[in-house]
């Protein structure tokens, strides 16, 4: 049974306690799921019967780390996606407790019918429509579920530098685009761009000061135009680097 029709019949039992539920109240404790078993359990006792509870498992826990040092102070964003599917079909918010970690419900993990294929964490704009700060730290890390859930995965976040060198005829005609690189992220993942909306000169530098390790492209466009004027894609390893943008 799928997650979602163990919770709502989970929900509708554990309140409904009648003798005739026993049978399906004891199917639904010996699911994998956790969220409604201690009610499950609750309201078979209510009906007079013994139950031995499974121990529980825990949440599914990820430990971010900044050079090995624990990521703690801003919210993350986590996006699981289902295999097979184009879009994320769950999306949370999450801030990593005093040791760098962020625990997320067993439940969503152990669906049979809807496996996880992709762990992905990023940090939320907090500029509206989706504008580019470049002080904004920025975080895309995709990776497979663990095989352990009960084990502590690390994720290496790696903040580094990114010095952009530009040289461009018409600045103001242009607009910037910071972007995920889709051709080595799986099908599921959104496209993750943020756009840069200040005027800037000629010529010149703009430091990203945190991005995290991952791949990314770099596009510059005529405003109103989909095709890029110059594009750039780079990996980011957690050391600071610098690229050069300028008309091809």
């Amino acid at each position: 049974m799928d997650k979602r029709t163990a919770d709502a019949c989970a929900s509708v039992l554990a309140d409904l306690r009648r003798p005739e539920t026993v049978n399906a109240l004891r199917a639904l404790v010996a699911l994998p799921y956790e969220r409604y078993r201690p009610r499950l359990i609750q309201a078979l006792k209510a009906l007079g019967e013994t139950v031995e509870a499974p121990p529980p498992s825990g949440p599914v826990r990820f430990l971010l780390l900044d050079h090995g040092a624990p990521l703690t102070g801003m919210e993350v964003a986590v996006d699981l996606h289902y295999a097979g599917s184009d879009y994320s079909q769950l999306s949370t918010s999450r801030t990593p407790d005093s040791d760098g970690i962020v625990s997320l419900e067993r439940d969503d993990f152990v669906d049979p019918q809807n496996p996880i294929s992709v762990v992905a964490f990023r940090i939320p704009s907090k500029l509206p429509y989706g504008e580019l700060d470049p002080e904004e730290p920025m975080i895309y890390i995709w990776q497979p579920p663990p095989h352990d859930l009960s084990a502590l995965t690390e994720v290496d976040v790696d903040f580094a530098k990114l010095t952009v060198n530009f040289r461009f005829s018409n600045p103001a005609d242009l607009e910037w685009s910071f972007l995920l690189d889709k051709s080595k992220a799986p099908k599921s993942l959104s496209i993750y761009t943020r756009v840069l909306r200040k005027h800037l000169p000629a010529s010149g530098r703009i430091v990203f000061s945190k991005v995290a390790r991952g791949s990314y492209k770099l596009e510059v466009k005529k405003k109103g135009s989909w095709k890029p004027v110059v594009s750039r894609t780079f990996e980011m390893t957690g050391r600071d680097q610098t690229i050069d943008l300028s008309e091809q």
